[in-house]
């Protein structure tokens, strides 16, 4: 009779132990942006902030709308292929050299017609997040 006691806390502790490893989001390595088909939303946050600008999002989906595929930034050129978030890290010096973002975003490409904004001047194009207060 005390067989079904102890298959109930075996069953108890499978529950357990899969909500913890698999359901739980710190286990998972597809959580966030690269869980969505089109890379999701990418929150950048701004360290250094002399400016006081909000931090930077920025949209897969947006960039692909606008008829771009992943392989023309994740070519190990402008971004890593890695589809881990953090991976890919830059800072504005960068961009304004023409790496990362600036590979594109630099006043000169042209995309179906369309010159591509360059961010000198233009800063709250991407710094317009922020954050909850919760967080």
């Amino acid at each position: 009779m005390s067989f079904p006691k102890y298959l109930a806390a075996f069953v108890a502790t499978l529950a357990v132990v899969w909500v913890l490893v698999v359901a739980s989001p710190r286990a998972r390595t597809d959580v966030g942006a690269s869980s969505e088909k089109h890379g999701g939303e990418i929150v950048f946050e701004v360290k250094k902030n002399k400016q006081k600008l909000l931090h930077s999002l920025f949209s897969h989906k947006d960039h692909l709308d606008a008829g771009h595929s992943c392989k023309d930034c994740h070519n190990n050129k402008i971004f890593k292929r890695d589809r881990e978030l953090g991976v890919n890290k830059f800072t504005m010096k960068d961009i304004m050299k023409g790496e990362a973002c600036g590979a594109c975003h630099n006043g000169k490409m042209k995309v179906k017609g369309k010159t591509v904004f360059h961010p000198k001047k233009n800063c709250t194009r991407c710094h317009n997040t922020k954050f909850r207060k919760d967080r």
